[in-house]
């Protein structure tokens, strides 16, 4: 492979994280970049040397919890402060990160929202991993983040890509990098490896119902608690007998510019109901109607070199990486295709039914030919929670 700049592949979707309207943004490519390089790439106290501007601080905080495993392979816990510049301002958030290195044979961490100052984020969930397949290693990076200001779940949709590809790219330093083109065109309405099978909970009138009126009591519930407190605030203040002449200046300009912004978004999401409603095919009432559903379907795809001769395919049980356990059934996931026939490499891919599955990652193995003299390759399979949004 040639030395140079490399094609990273990126998609975005709207998804649906648990209620919560988020972001996904998936990057994938593969490098000749040595597995060690790479392993030190994603441990988070990394994070801020290679990931600047965007990453500015990763802090730990509290303790780092070890975990016993073979000799060579390391897993530990711990949570991080993490300070990041985005779209002109700054967040800070405190993330509890999950690490597992699986010495040359692969490393990855999760990371999931335990805390956001400010309550800026309602979601901030993903992974990066690095597999080695023999000669090249595969890297994978998820990021899924919802905004409690849901307008800027929109910015992050247009400029997620542009920087979030760059910042994982120039991280890794990538050289020959060659991206899938299935991320790029999932299937089956997918979004993407490691994600939701696009189910939209029933017909589009459905997913208008389920969205909307949560959309619309979201903003009501929203103005109210930011109402209510500011009324308390400035009273408290002014039966102080501290409140002065700035001070009213500042509370009258910090309540106009409130104001604005809800009634500019109750506009927004009036009108665009009224259209999306204008647009829906009304249902028969003959009770043949598909059923909403909130159920989230994930999937991943696994490399495996190229047999000898025809081999099955069998799995084992997946286990999180995690302090809490918790395990995805062999007899609950799917494989495709379950006889692999000599010839090039093939991707297996792996799908199961997440809606009662704890998010984080879970690993395991492929079994590859009979009972006896079987290959195992890793499964590193990500549970996000996330469904594509209507």
């Amino acid at each position: 492979m040639a030395k140079g700049g490399g094609r990273v592949q990126c998609v975005t979707k709207k998804v649906i994280v648990e209620g919560n309207e988020a972001v996904w943004i998936f990057v994938e490519f593969e490098t000749n970049k040595s597995q060690k390089s790479l392993t030190k790439w994603l441990i988070p106290d990394q994070w801020s040397t290679w990931g600047k501007p965007f990453f500015r601080e990763m802090k730990r905080v509290g303790g780092k919890e070890q975990v016993s495993t073979r000799s060579g392979h390391q897993q530990w816990h711990a949570n991080y402060l993490e300070k990041v510049s985005l779209q002109g301002q700054e967040l800070n958030t405190v993330l509890r990160c999950n690490v597992k290195l699986e010495g040359n044979a692969w490393a990855a961490m999760t990371y999931d929202l335990n805390h956001s100052v400010g309550d800026m984020l309602q979601v901030d969930r993903g992974y990066l991993a690095a597999v080695d397949i023999g000669r090249r290693r595969q890297v994978k990076a998820l990021k899924v983040v919802g905004f409690t200001n849901r307008a800027s779940n929109d910015l992050a949709l247009e400029g997620a890509c542009p920087l979030w590809g760059t910042v994982v790219k120039n991280a890794t330093s990538v050289a020959g990098a060659r991206a899938k083109d299935r991320s790029a065109n999932p299937t089956f309405g997918a979004i993407g490896d490691d994600g939701t099978d696009g189910t939209q909970g029933g017909s589009a009138t459905a997913a208008f119902a389920e969205s909307w009126p949560t959309q619309w009591a979201g903003t009501v519930t929203d103005w109210a608690q930011f109402y209510s407190t500011y009324a308390n605030d400035v009273g408290n203040r002014m039966w102080s007998g501290k409140y002065g002449q700035q001070d009213a200046i500042d509370d009258s300009s910090r309540l106009y510019m409130r104001l604005a912004r809800d009634w500019a978004q109750a506009w927004k999401t009036g009108t665009t109901m009224i259209q999306q409603a204008a647009d829906m095919r009304v249902p028969s009432t003959g009770g043949t109607g598909t059923p909403v559903t909130r159920r989230t379907t994930e999937y991943t795809t696994v490399m495996v070199r190229s047999p000898k001769k025809g081999v099955s395919v069998e799995i084992t049980d997946l286990t999180r990486v995690d302090t809490k356990p918790a395990k995805l059934k062999a007899a609950d996931i799917t494989i495709e295709p379950k006889e692999i026939p000599a010839g090039p490499d093939i991707e297996v891919r792996l799908e199961a039914d997440t809606t009662a599955t704890p998010p984080g990652l879970y690993v395991g193995s492929l079994l590859l030919g009979p009972s006896g003299k079987r290959q195992r390759v890793p499964v590193l399979f990500y549970v996000s929670k996330a469904r594509l949004a209507s």
